[in-house]
């Protein structure tokens, strides 16, 4: 088993329930990438994250502003770090910050 997989994996579990917790949703992946919405539905500003972080920030400013919220399910593989995944553990830290500041 690849230890880096089982870290992302883990960290990609642990972000989400904690999104999921604190903002009292139930996203499968919040983290996925994907998503869909209108410009005018972020009444508090455009997102200021340049990096992963945008995921989490994005989602948090939609519920926040209780826009109704539905999850597509998409098919998709995530890639490895040979076929190009970028994310590294200091983005975790990030998206874990950015989780806990968007929230207060």
């Amino acid at each position: 088993m690849n230890p880096t997989k089982s870290l992302l994996d883990f960290g990609n579990f642990f972000l989400n329930g904690l999104f999921n917790l604190i903002n009292q949703t139930s996203f499968s992946d919040v983290l996925c990438g994907c998503k869909a919405f209108y410009k005018s539905d972020l009444n508090n500003g455009l997102p200021i994250s340049a990096g992963f972080d945008i995921d989490v920030e994005v989602a948090t400013k939609l519920v926040s502003e209780n826009n109704t919220i539905k999850e597509i399910p998409i098919s998709y593989k995530r890639r490895s770090q040979m076929e190009g995944k970028k994310l590294k553990l200091t983005d975790g830290w990030k998206i874990l910050k950015r989780i806990l500041f968007t929230s207060l």
